[in-house]
C-alpha cells in the first residue's frame, strides 16, 4: 500500500534482526493503517544498513532515542532475548505500544 493513512500507527523497530522483515516490515507494507517509521540497532551503521535495505526513512542512534520520539506510536522488539524485558518495560513507561518477540 503506497498511500498510508495519516492516522497510521507509526512503528519503530528496536534491532536490525533477521526476523523483522517477515514479522513486521512486509506485513506493514500491505496495510494502510500501519507504517514502519524508524529503526535503531546496537550500532548506528547497522541501523543505517538495515534501513537502506528495507526502505526505512528514519534511523536512530540508540534504542532510547527511538523510544523517546513522540512520533513513534509503537515499537517492535526483535532484539536478543536478554534485552526484551528491559526494553519492553522502558517502552511501556514511555507510553508506547509494544510488540515483542518471544520469550
Amino acid at each position: 500500500v503506497q498511500n498510508k493513512s495519516a492516522a497510521a500507527v507509526k512503528i519503530g523497530i528496536l534491532g536490525a534482526a533477521k526476523i523483522a522483515p517477515m514479522a513486521v516490515i512486509y506485513p506493514c507494507r500491505k496495510l494502510e493503517n500501519a507504517t514502519i517509521a524508524g529503526v535503531a540497532a546496537r550500532s548506528y551503521q547497522k541501523a543505517k544498513d538495515f534501513a537502506k535495505k528495507y526502505g526505512i526513512e528514519k534511523i536512530y542512534g540508540s534504542y532510547e532515542e527511538i523510544i523517546e520520539d513522540d512520533e513513534i506510536d509503537a515499537v517492535y522488539i526483535p532484539s536478543p532475548n536478554g534485552y526484551h524485558a528491559y526494553w519492553t518495560i522502558r517502552a511501556m513507561k514511555a507510553g508506547k505500544h509494544v510488540l515483542c518477540e518471544k520469550p
